[in-house]
């Protein structure tokens, strides 16, 4: 879990495959931007807001193209690439976030 301001700048950088699933968890809802410069393994990233997926975005290894939801987030969890589709989840599903 990301809970510090440097533990979320450092998110999953440097972590080859397979990354552990990474959870940031944020005070109130809003825009989160990522990227992946310095990140080796594709993730799944999923965006929540008030308990609920509310997007899902491809990661791409070491690209530094920005990464955001057209929608604000509370939570975001990135997620091994694949991992999305293994456990069939879709937008609008409930997610529980149960902390560290």
């Amino acid at each position: 879990m990301a809970e510090t301001s440097e533990e979320q700048m450092q998110g999953l950088m440097f972590k080859k495959w397979k990354p552990p699933a990474m959870a940031f968890v944020y005070p109130y809802p809003k825009e989160n931007i990522f990227w992946m410069k310095n990140t080796p393994s594709p993730l799944d990233i999923v965006f929540c807001c008030n308990g609920k997926i509310v997007d899902k975005k491809d990661g791409i290894p070491h690209s530094t193209n920005l990464i955001k939801s057209s929608k604000v987030s509370d939570l975001v969890i990135e997620l091994p690439s694949g991992t999305y589709s293994e456990l069939g989840l879709e937008v609008g599903d409930p997610v529980t976030f149960l902390g560290s």
